[in-house]
């Protein structure tokens, strides 16, 4: 019997700073969607590129969480997207 799937997405968003601790929010309200971490930034950036990872199973409900955040951040933009082969 299989379980799941062996492919997942990695996904990395680009947020504006003053945007990012709503985005933040919104992903720990969505519990298991993705793992996430913020990337490596300079001190004064004014953006957050975030990392997120997660079962491929999962991506349209990510993305239509990226979507309605993008509406409300619209400087916010998918800057990479791929899948991850287990």
């Amino acid at each position: 019997m299989e379980i799941g799937t062996t492919k997942l997405f990695h996904i990395i968003i680009r947020v504006p700073k003053h945007d990012s601790a709503f985005f933040y929010f919104l992903l720990e309200s969505h519990e298991g969607l993705a793992f996430y971490s913020t990337l490596p930034h300079d001190v004064g950036q004014g953006f957050r590129d975030i990392d997120m990872k997660g079962s491929v199973e999962l991506i349209n409900a990510l993305e239509h969480l990226i979507d309605g955040f993008c509406k409300v951040s619209p400087d916010s933009k998918i800057i990479q997207r791929s899948e991850v082969f287990d």
